[in-house]
């Protein structure tokens, strides 16, 4: 008879699995709808892999999207938003408001306004490629799966190339 894992059965498997750097695929955690997926990464996995030092967890949600540009505006906005954090105070509390808004779009809105078409982005990208390094690890969980609109096929190719 097969044992029934425990939540921190399953925590511990997933943790082992994300830091042993032999392993650089994906983990998906399925389950019914409504099982409480979202409730354990929440509440019990995204704890513990913060408390493993030089880990940086960035969680999307995927309901709605219906392209993949879209997931990378998301992910580019968050990194962006860590890099402002880092290197402002007050002010970029604001900036990281715009940023979460209109991530990549706000800046070739100011390239347009300024006349330096991929000059903003490439000090953004140096900057983004510096917080990105100086994490050992950096993990992306996608929630809510099932409820995104972009063909499976293209999704999944697309998570992969991340």
């Amino acid at each position: 008879m097969a044992k029934i894992l425990t939540m921190e059965d399953i925590k511990q498997a997933i943790v082992n699995y994300i830091f042993d750097d032999r392993k650089t695929q994906a983990v998906l955690l399925d389950g019914e709808w409504g099982c409480g997926k979202t409730f354990f990464v929440k509440e019990h996995l995204i704890p513990a892999l913060q408390n493993i030092g030089n880990a940086k967890i960035y969680k999307i949600s995927l309901y709605g999207i219906s392209n993949v540009d879209m997931i990378q505006e998301m992910l580019y906005a968050q990194w962006l938003e860590e890099v402002v954090g880092e290197k402002t105070g007050e002010i970029g509390k604001v900036v990281n408001k715009g940023i979460n808004i209109f991530g990549k779009s706000a800046i070739h809105a100011l390239e347009g306004k300024f006349g330096a078409e991929g000059a903003v982005e490439n000090v953004v990208r140096t900057l983004i490629d510096g917080v990105i390094k100086k994490n050992a690890y950096n993990i992306i969980i996608f929630d809510d799966l099932e409820r995104c609109r972009v063909d499976i096929i293209q999704l999944m190719g697309f998570l992969n190339n991340l």
